[in-house]
């Protein structure tokens, strides 16, 4: 588990180096990029506090496939959401 961890790390920190990479003047592409900067920044502030993977509502580790796929999340319910609106009914899920 910790080596996945480490992983994800690193992949924030790459795509942490690409958005900043990135220059766009359109104002909404601006705004998303900032706000996936934003999001980045926080989870990486989670691996200082060693709370990565938890979740923020319910102190519940967040299963680490989930992880894989959006290290940005921050909480089981945003998961829940995301696969709602946009996950395969074939996709388990245990939450």
């Amino acid at each position: 588990m910790e080596e996945t961890k480490k992983r994800l790390y690193q992949q924030l920190i790459e795509s942490h180096i690409e958005l900043n990479q990135h220059l766009s003047v359109h104002p909404l592409v601006k705004h998303y990029i900032e706000q996936e900067k934003n999001d980045i920044k926080h989870a990486l502030s989670k691996f200082d506090n060693d709370t990565f993977g938890i979740c923020e509502f319910s102190g519940e580790l967040i299963p680490l496939d989930i992880m894989h796929h959006l290290p940005t999340i921050r909480n089981n319910n945003e998961w829940k959401e995301i696969h709602k609106k946009f996950g395969k009914s074939s996709i388990p899920y245990g939450g």
